[in-house]
C-alpha cells in the first residue's frame, strides 16, 4: 500500500494524490500558498484512497517526538523515505528560509541547523 506524505499541501496535493496506487494513503500536515485543493472524487473512491490530515499545532514537543518515533521503523525498513534536502541554513537565516517555503521558491526541504 502506497503512502504519500504531502507536507506542503496546496500545489503538491493533487500530484501526491495521483502518485498513489490502489488503497494508497495520503497524509497532510500543512499547506503552503493556496489552502484550497481539488481532485477527482470518483477516482479517489474507485482507487480506495484514504486522506489523513494531521494537526500538529496542538502537540507539544514530547507528543511530536512520539509520533516521529512511531514512524522510525518504517524509515528503517525502507517503507518510507525522507524527502530530499535542498540546503541547510543557520538559525539566523531561518526567517528567509520560511519565506522561501511559504512563497514556493524553495527547491526542496530546508533544514535549519542549530550550533552547539
Amino acid at each position: 500500500m502506497d503512502v504519500a506524505f504531502d507536507c506542503v499541501g496546496g500545489p503538491l496535493f493533487e500530484v501526491a494524490l495521483n502518485s498513489l496506487g490502489l488503497g494508497g494513503r495520503q497524509v497532510n500536515i500543512t499547506s503552503v500558498g493556496d489552502r484550497r485543493v481539488s481532485f477527482d472524487l470518483i477516482d479517489f473512491y474507485h482507487r480506495q484512497l484514504t486522506f489523513y490530515g494531521v494537526d500538529t499545532l496542538g502537540l507539544d514537543v514530547a507528543a511530536s517526538g512520539d509520533i516521529l518515533d512511531g514512524l522510525r521503523p518504517a524509515f528503517e525498513q525502507g517503507l518510507l523515505t525522507p524527502p530530499g534536502i535542498a540546503r541547510t541554513c543557520s538559525l539566523e537565516e531561518a526567517v528567509e528560509a520560511y519565506r522561501e517555503v511559504d512563497n514556493g521558491t524553495a527547491k526542496g526541504k530546508i533544514v535549519i541547523a542549530f550550533r552547539h
